[in-house]
């Protein structure tokens, strides 16, 4: 069986963060949590999902937000959704460009799948 693999391990980015308290800001880096970005992504208004559309992107979504390693395999049929997001969307920005990078260059592999003992 065919599956994709996604890097979903957190980048840092360059941002201007602000201090309240001082009145300052300068730039940091920070966390891009490519988690939420992805599965938000799935979501996104410009994809203009039919109600059944949102219903079948939530099991995905949910998987990746709660996956709890740095990567994520997926069947085939669940990447096409989340490249078609990529392709769609428009306005990402110079901070999304890894993430980008890892959707366009996801690898795709064979798994044994195994039987469970019942």
């Amino acid at each position: 069986m065919k599956m994709v693999k996604i890097n979903l391990a957190e980048y840092f980015i360059q941002a201007r963060v602000t201090d309240q308290e001082k009145g300052t800001s300068e730039m940091k880096d920070i966390p891009y949590n490519v988690k939420q970005s992805i599965a938000g992504l799935l979501f996104h208004p410009s994809l203009n999902l039919t109600m059944r559309d949102a219903i079948t992107r939530k099991d995905l979504a949910d998987s990746i937000e709660n996956c709890k390693e740095d990567f994520i395999l997926v069947s085939e049929d669940d990447f096409k959704k989340v490249k078609s997001a990529f392709d769609t969307v428009k306005g990402f920005g110079k901070n999304d460009l890894e993430l980008l990078f890892r959707i366009e260059k996801a690898e795709t592999i064979e798994v044994e799948v195994k039987e469970s003992i019942k």
